[in-house]
């Protein structure tokens, strides 16, 4: 299946929920603070480490390199809330990613894999636009990886989620990873603060939007 072909169903299959989870996020506000900047961090922590563990799974090397790259996100995130005093904190609260059968989870691990990978395209929105207003603090986390844009590590990733996902049953299999993988933030949010919903900044949404 072509690269088009497969990214049209993944957002389709989760378009909703990104859109819920955008409207969600109080660091997408026109106001965010450092302490939003925080609470995000303290909120992506223990799904990315969901996610890490489920993606590399598999064991195949595409799938190994976005593991590692999760690595550097979450040593990242580590350094940012150091920096602001914050204690490191147990994993807890979000479950561990379970494909729907043993014979989807390579393609289910695909989809994990598409949404975190298509999230760093939108921090680096996100730094662009808070690093002014949060100086000093460095803002590691939405920082693109040394020597990889996140335009062109977007578009190599999409060529081997292609390569990988073939066929209609893969495709399902990796669309309900990548729902997965918003429902469960979405849950992880609604656990952190069920009554702070902020509304998005305009020139954000679509805060990790995906492009072709």
């Amino acid at each position: 299946m072509s690269a088009p072909a497969v990214l049209q169903a993944l957002r389709a299959a989760t378009g909703e929920l990104h859109r819920r989870l955008d409207s969600q996020l109080p660091i997408a506000g026109a106001e965010a603070t450092l302490q939003d900047y925080l609470a995000h961090l303290q909120l992506l922590r223990p799904w990315l480490q969901a996610l890490r563990a489920a993606i590399a799974a598999p064991g195949v090397a595409g799938l190994d390199a976005v593991a590692r790259r999760i690595d550097g996100r979450l040593q990242a995130l580590q350094w940012d809330l150091a920096d602001a005093g914050q204690p490191q904190r147990e994993r807890a609260g979000v479950e561990d990613f379970v494909p729907p059968s043993p014979g989807a989870a390579l393609a289910y691990a695909w989809g994990l894999a598409y949404v975190v990978e298509g999230s760093q395209l939108g921090g680096a929105v996100m730094r662009r636009r808070l690093l002014p207003r949060l100086a000093p603090h460095p803002l590691r986390y939405f920082a693109p990886a040394e020597g990889r844009g996140p335009a062109s590590g977007w578009q190599d990733f999409i060529a081997e989620l292609a390569a990988a996902v073939d066929g209609q049953a893969a495709v399902e299999a990796a669309a309900s990873g990548a729902v997965a993988a918003f429902e469960r933030l979405l849950a992880h949010r609604a656990r952190q603060a069920p009554n702070s919903a902020a509304p998005p900044d305009a020139r954000l949404a679509n805060i990790c939007h995906h492009e072709s």
